[in-house]
C-alpha cells in the first residue's frame, strides 16, 4: 500500500533537505534518497564554498541570496555555518574578466603569488580576488536541515532509488527502493541523472 503525502522530494542534498525543511509543517512531506546517506554527492563539496562573484548572473544573484539567509540563520545556530575564506580566480586577462564580476578585484601577478606561493608564476597572467567570499560548514547546514524537516513532521528515506514515477490522476505515483508513494507534487531535487522523467 502506497504512503500519502502532499510532497515528495527526490534527492537528500541541499535542495532536498532545505526545501524538506521549508515545507514541513505547512503539509505533509516525504524526502527520498537513492544512496544510504544523505548529501553523498555533490552537496558534500560543493557546498562547502560560497563565492559571490563566480558564474552566470543567475548564479551569482543566487549565491548572494544564499549568504544572507545563511547569516540570518546563523545566530541560532550552535556554531557559525559561515567563515569568511577569500577566492581567488587566476586565468589569462580574458578568462579572469569574464569569468568574474563586481565582487572580484583585480590583483597584481604579484600580490597573487604572494597570496598563494605554490602558483607557478608562467601559468597565469591575471588574477581576480573576492574577499567577501565564505567557507560553509555544509554538514552543519544539512545537519541543521534535516533536524528542522524532521522535527516538524518530514519523513526521510535513505537507500530508496526512485525506480518509478508516473501521473495519477492530478497527482503522482512514485516507487522508491520498496516502497511505494502517492503525492500531489513531486520534486526532483536529485540534480540531473538518477531520476528521469517519465
Amino acid at each position: 500500500m502506497a504512503a500519502h503525502y502532499d510532497v515528495l522530494i527526490v534527492g537528500g542534498g541541499i535542495a532536498g533537505l532545505s526545501l524538506a525543511s521549508a515545507l514541513a509543517g505547512n503539509c505533509s512531506v516525504a524526502l527520498v534518497e537513492a544512496e544510504q546517506e544523505l548529501a553523498y554527492h555533490t552537496s558534500s563539496r560543493s557546498a562547502r564554498q560560497l563565492i559571490p562573484s563566480y558564474g552566470p548572473d543567475v548564479v551569482r544573484e543566487l549565491t548572494v541570496r544564499t549568504l544572507e539567509l545563511i547569516a540570518a540563520r546563523d545566530a541560532q545556530l550552535p556554531e557559525p555555518v559561515l567563515t569568511p575564506r577569500s577566492f581567488m580566480l587566476i586565468g589569462t586577462e580574458e578568462s579572469v574578466r569574464a569569468e568574474g564580476s563586481g565582487h572580484m578585484n583585480a590583483i597584481t601577478h604579484e600580490r597573487a603569488l604572494e597570496l598563494c606561493p605554490a602558483l607557478v608564476p608562467g601559468a597565469f597572467s591575471a588574477a581576480g580576488l573576492d574577499t567577501g567570499s565564505f567557507g560553509c560548514n555544509a554538514p552543519l547546514l544539512l545537519a541543521d536541515h534535516r533536524l528542522r524537516a524532521e522535527a516538524a513532521g518530514a519523513d526521510i528515506i535513505t537507500g530508496a532509488r526512485v525506480h518509478s514515477a508516473q501521473r495519477l490522476g492530478s497527482g503522482w505515483e512514485v516507487g522508491a527502493g520498496q516502497e511505494a508513494f502517492e503525492a500531489g507534487v513531486l520534486v526532483n531535487a536529485a540534480g540531473p541523472g538518477p531520476m528521469k522523467s517519465p
